[in-house]
Formats: structure tokens, C-alpha cells, sequence
């Protein structure tokens, strides 16, 4: 119980310090979309599910997406794509291999599909290599580069949105 209070004490401090890092999209620093990478909770499955079937309209083949999803317990998942606040370690090493793999991984854009601040959803952001950061309203407003208002249960909106803005960067044709 004490090591999990220090474990989970010591990864919100290494995701504040991350969040003060973060650097936002520099003027003409604009590239075309090729790699998505997905942080999802697991809440929001067929919402992301309803993403991945839709992705022609971002550009990209189904096969250049890669879905990580956070949730409590493992349920319906694979290990190779789930998480959990336990697969944090001391100073928020992650001791999580799919995790580990996805964060191996470069991605021109980064959807967190998540509508509050968790800290492992947060973190798992932080600590992954984009470009840019597209997220849902409601959380810390640090963490995305492209914030889309609306409701997370509405799958479409929030892509239509998303095409919208990619399309006025010219990260999409």
C-alpha cells in the first residue's frame, strides 16, 4: 500500500515536470500525417473502433494506427494493447511491454481519446514521440496541441473536427 502511494506520487511528479516540457507545433513545422498513434480509455472502445474503420478520412491506412488503451482491469483486452496504472514503476519507468513498444514508436499525430485528467492516460502522453497532440476537451490544456470540444460518445464529430483542423494545418490533403 505505502509503494504504490510512492509509486503513484512519484510518476504525478515526473508527468508535471513533463507537462512544463512539452513544446507546441512551431510555424512551419507542418508534415504530412502518416503514423497515428490512439492513448484510449477503455470507456471509449467503439468510439475509437468507429476511428480506426474511418481512417481514409485522416489519410492513413488502418495499418499505420496503433491503438494503447487504459483501463482498470484487463476485461476484453489483449495484453499487447492494455495498460494500467500498476505498470508504472518508481519515477514512472514503465514496466509495461506493450506500453513500452508504443512508446518505442514515432507518430506524426497523437489522438488522446480520454475526457479527464488520469494521470496514466496523461503520462503515457508525455512520454510518447509526436508531432502533434490531438485530444478531447477536459483535460489539462498542457497536454494537447489541438483541443476539440465535444462529446467524447460522438465519434464523428470529433473526427469531422479533426480532418477540419488537419486540413488548415495542411497535414492532410
Amino acid at each position: 500500500m505505502f509503494s504504490k502511494a510512492l509509486r503513484r506520487r512519484s510518476a504525478k511528479k515526473v508527468l508535471r515536470s513533463r507537462l512544463k516540457e512539452i513544446s507546441s507545433l512551431k510555424k512551419g513545422d507542418a508534415v504530412v500525417i502518416n503514423d497515428i498513434g490512439v492513448i484510449a480509455d477503455s470507456k471509449y472502445l467503439k468510439e475509437v473502433g468507429f476511428l480506426l474503420s474511418n481512417a481514409h478520412l485522416l489519410g492513413v491506412h488502418k495499418e499505420h494506427i496503433t491503438v494503447i488503451t487504459y483501463g482498470e482491469d484487463e476485461g476484453p483486452f489483449t495484453e499487447n494493447t492494455f495498460f494500467s496504472k500498476e505498470d508504472f514503476g518508481w519515477k514512472a519507468q514503465v514496466e509495461n511491454e506493450a506500453l513500452r513498444n508504443f512508446l518505442r514508436m514515432r507518430y506524426d499525430l497523437l489522438i488522446n481519446y480520454f475526457d479527464n485528467d488520469q494521470w496514466p492516460l496523461m503520462l503515457a502522453s508525455v512520454k510518447s514521440r509526436v508531432h502533434l497532440r490531438a485530444g478531447l476537451k477536459g483535460v489539462d490544456v498542457r497536454l494537447n496541441d489541438l483541443i476539440i470540444a465535444g462529446d467524447p460518445r460522438e465519434p464523428d464529430i470529433m473526427l469531422d473536427e479533426l480532418v477540419k483542423y488537419l486540413r488548415i494545418l495542411k497535414m492532410i490533403s
